[in-house]
């Protein structure tokens, strides 16, 4: 459903290659790691009338217009809490995007979230965790709204979505998200079935892409496997991070604007 999981490791992979004097900055735990990774797909949890939509305008091009705006935030007033929520967002958002893509190709028969679902349950396989437990018995603060959360996204919400309720909407929505994970039982949430939000005892091989079929990234025709698709994700990510890191703590732009697409008018 949102490959949150594996976005974990991944997360727990950056920190190795970050820099220590960046590195030392920042005060964590595994809670506050998936914590962080959720802020994409808490939306979905909001309500089965979500009048603000935000489920779909996050999974639209425009949520990398939302990261260059918390990202301007923070080069005029930085705070290592927020960075490190942003390189949760730039995670979740990179990895999300690719896996969709790869995964609505080499497995088109299988419903998208069913198949993301998949991967983390690969995962868990190589991990040796019982991923059908709660979540919140191994991490119980996972999943909360913090205020410097919404201090960081408010008014890049309001710019680019113009949503303005940011901080009721995500506490409501942190809670519902909280609650379903809580449940050894996953439920159907809202308008996706049952079976896609549940990990099977089972998965594809297809997923791994053993035969190396051909697939379309970004309009580039590639042709490797699962694991080659991993390292080609976790790249773009820390391409983007330094790229982050150098715009903020450097005031060099030009990767910046390079990595995240950003239009040659925009004021950064």
């Amino acid at each position: 459903m949102d490959a949150l999981l594996l976005e974990y490791y991944q997360f727990k992979g950056l920190f190795e290659k970050l820099p220590n004097l960046i590195n030392e900055k920042f005060e964590y735990d595994d809670s506050l790691l998936l914590t962080l990774l959720s802020f994409k797909t808490s939306p979905l949890f909001y309500s089965k009338k979500d009048k603000y939509d935000l489920y779909t305008k996050f999974n639209s091009n425009k949520f990398n217009d939302f990261i260059i705006e918390c990202a301007i935030s923070l080069s005029i007033n930085n705070d290592y809490e927020k960075l490190l929520f942003l390189y949760g967002m730039i995670i979740s958002d990179t990895t999300i995007n690719y896996l969709r893509q790869y995964l609505e190709q080499i497995v088109p028969e299988y419903p998208i979230n069913e198949a993301i679902n998949m991967i983390d349950s690969i995962i868990a396989d190589k991990k040796e965790i019982n991923i059908k437990e709660s979540l919140l018995d191994k991490y119980p603060e996972a999943f909360n709204y913090y205020t410097y959360m919404d201090k960081l996204v408010h008014r890049p919400l309001v710019r680019i979505f113009s949503f303005f309720g940011s901080t009721n909407y995500f506490k409501r929505a942190y809670k519902k998200m909280k609650k379903f994970y809580k449940s050894k039982t996953k439920k159907k949430i809202f308008k996706i079935e049952k079976n896609e939000t549940k990990y099977s005892n089972t998965y594809s091989t297809k997923i791994f892409n053993k035969d190396k079929n051909e697939f379309t990234l970004d309009d580039k025709i590639y042709k490797f496997e699962f694991n080659d698709l991993m390292d080609f994700i976790n790249d773009k990510i820390y391409k983007k991070i330094n790229a982050l890191n150098a715009y903020l703590f450097d005031n060099y732009k030009d990767n910046f604007i390079k990595e995240f697409n950003i239009l040659d008018d925009k004021k950064i």
